[in-house]
């Protein structure tokens, strides 16, 4: 196996505006959101315990490919030590469990440890399953991305990117819950990484990856046809217009919705001042 750390730059020039699917997610789930993050550049530290787990996830992860750069073969003893390192040294006294109307929560497991355990299963399990030391794939991690699409330009960071031979599959790690069946807005993230490792390679077949690392560890393993990329082009466009034209209107109405429960900026939104409402997620000091 062969991992290049390298940065993939498609298109670039210096003081440019760039989308990311971030900045598309989060305008589409609540333009106010996007405002108070985007335009009004505020900053919050409190973070979700879903949000912590998946970066530090994505961390090991990172470091578990790196790792067979020189045919170091890791054990899993050694995963659960690093992701336990990365733990302990990220963890702050800003992080919440939201509180969720609709699932009932054990009030005794919400503690750090708990998930901390949850997340080293998730772990074991994508090892035993997915880890292929074996693997001759070349195999880039966090590649940084851009591109422009018509007069847009775009860039993000691929999780993981194997290239072989014939074929190649660019693949995001999930850390949430499972979703059987894939929206639009879920395939647009890695069509935007699928428009730019095109240009590069372009006589190699594209498999877009969403790759579950939970306890279901469910992949989902898709090739667009162009009647795909047609109608993830247009939502794509269409979501950069919406945001350009909010902009120009300074119009950020605010969605509520269950995911607000999930956001950590009720103090700067609009809608939850006007309700004078607090978010009622619980501390995980």
């Amino acid at each position: 196996m062969v991992l290049l750390s390298v940065i993939c730059v498609i298109s670039m020039k210096k003081k440019q505006k760039y989308y990311s699917y971030s900045q598309l997610n989060t305008f589409h789930n609540c333009p106010q959101k996007y405002k108070i993050i985007y335009i009004d550049k505020i900053k919050s530290n409190n973070e979700s315990i879903e949000a912590f787990v998946g970066k530090r996830v994505h961390e090991t992860l990172e470091w578990l490919y790196s790792n067979l750069e020189n045919n170091d073969f890791v054990s899993f003893d050694r995963i659960i030590d690093k992701f336990n390192n990365l733990w302990n040294q990220k963890w702050h006294d800003y992080i919440y469990v939201a509180k969720n109307p609709y699932k009932k929560v054990n009030v005794d497991y919400l503690n750090k440890n708990n998930y901390k355990k949850v997340a080293i299963n998730n772990l074991s399990l994508f090892y035993n399953k997915y880890f292929d030391y074996s693997n001759d794939n070349n195999i880039f991690t966090e590649m940084n991305i851009e591109i422009k699409i018509e007069k847009f330009k775009f860039k993000g960071i691929i999780d993981r990117l194997d290239i072989g031979k014939d074929k190649i599959n660019i693949i995001d790690y999930k850390t949430g819950k499972t979703k059987l069946k894939l929206t639009l807005m879920d395939k647009l993230q890695l069509f935007i990484y699928q428009l730019a490792i095109e240009e590069k390679y372009k006589n190699k077949e594209i498999y877009l990856n969403w790759l579950y690392v939970n306890n279901k560890n469910i992949q989902h393993k898709i090739i667009l046809n162009n009647r795909s990329k047609d109608k993830l082009k247009n939502k794509l466009l269409f979501l950069v217009k919406k945001i350009d034209e909010s902009i120009a209107s300074n119009q950020f109405p605010w969605k509520d919705s269950l995911l607000c429960n999930w956001c950590y900026y009720w103090s700067h939104c609009k809608g939850k001042k006007e309700l004078n409402e607090k978010n009622p997620a619980i501390n995980l000091k």
